[in-house]
């Protein structure tokens, strides 16, 4: 009885405690991610991350680790970085069915290079973790080592999914603290700037991603995400061009921008792909791009892999877009 007791309140974790309880288990208590939290097991999240400052700093689980301070730094990043965990919709019952099938299958073809069962990708209670883990880091600040640039440190060293993307639970973290911790606001935006120049591609892949929660910034930012779109890293160029695209709609500079990324055809098509996306956002200023996207719905040359289909995706839904917005404008102000 001792034992689970001691397991349960976790004296064996090393981890720092305040009145009992380690700091995951606050991260696992934090009720401002309770939706998200259980997301998995209600089919339900409502993405409500615009909080006001009474209700985020009066959580109790955040209340606990901002007075248990930097000590909990590292036990949030580790949280942060922890590998992929099963869903709680396949309990251990259904592991142990899935790890008997993989050994059994094992068996029968001894030759076969059958990976171990495991999970892929994140549920929504561990990317409720990971939201808490990361508000709490931004919250605590740079003056407890933590801040913008430990949470970008942690994405960049987390695992990467079956897709070759991370978990971006800092961009909803960081909704919740723009809103909810208004005396942080202005570490977090120089945060995300200093990020633009760094030298993990990852990091800034991430920074220019996060622009887009301020978006009454873009001023700031704009002439910094032009030029991130001449990044030698794609997945740099693909966030600041999306970026751009979505916070800035109707500029001309973007316009321009997203029809030259689109028309260059040695761009990678995944690139081309979010800028169709783009020109689709920007509605009826976008007829002009019209022949630019047929051009490229119909570039079929080569075999299609799955970034191609992407692009032919995206181009075909930014016409549709495109075209009804145009014939909406007509129909409010005929000529």
């Amino acid at each position: 009885m001792i034992v689970f007791v001691a397991w349960y309140r976790g004296w064996f974790s090393g981890e720092p405690t305040y009145h009992g309880k380690t700091v995951t288990q606050w991260l696992d208590s934090m009720a401002l991610f309770d939706e998200d939290r259980n997301a998995e097991l209600t089919g339900q999240n409502t993405f409500r991350y615009q909080r006001s400052p009474e209700v985020v700093t009066n959580d109790p689980a955040l209340h606990a680790l901002l007075l248990s301070g930097s000590n909990t730094v590292p036990v949030l990043v580790k949280r942060l970085t922890e590998p992929f965990q099963w869903p709680r919709t396949i309990g251990p019952v259904s592991r142990l069915r899935i790890w008997a099938e993989w050994k059994w299958y094992r068996l029968r073809n001894p030759g076969s290079a059958a990976p171990r069962p495991a999970p892929n990708g994140y549920g929504s209670f561990q990317r409720a973790r990971h939201m808490a883990a990361a508000l709490a880091l931004l919250a605590l600040g740079t003056d407890a080592n933590a801040g913008v640039p430990r949470l970008l440190e942690a994405y960049a060293a987390s695992p990467p999914g079956a897709t070759g993307n991370r978990d971006f639970s800092l961009y909803d973290a960081m909704l919740v603290a723009n809103s909810g911790l208004p005396h942080r606001r202005a570490e977090m935006i120089a945060g995300v700037m200093a990020a633009t120049h760094h030298t993990n591609a990852v990091i800034r892949s991430a920074s220019a991603n996060l622009t887009r929660v301020f978006p009454d910034q873009l001023s700031l930012w704009k002439e910094k995400l032009l030029k991130m779109t001449g990044d030698a890293d794609t997945s740099v160029r693909i966030a600041a061009t999306w970026a751009l695209a979505t916070e800035d709609r109707g500029d001309s500079d973007v316009l321009r921008l997203l029809e030259a990324t689109l028309k260059d055809k040695a761009n990678p098509a995944r690139l081309r792909a979010y800028a169709a996306s783009g020109l689709g956002l920007q509605g009826a200023l976008a007829t002009n791009s019209l022949p630019l996207l047929q051009e490229a719905l119909n570039d079929t040359n080569r075999a299609l892999n799955n970034d191609d289909r992407f692009l032919q995706r995206e181009t075909r839904t930014a016409i549709r877009n495109i075209e009804k917005a145009t014939a909406g404008d007509k129909a409010i102000t005929p000529k």
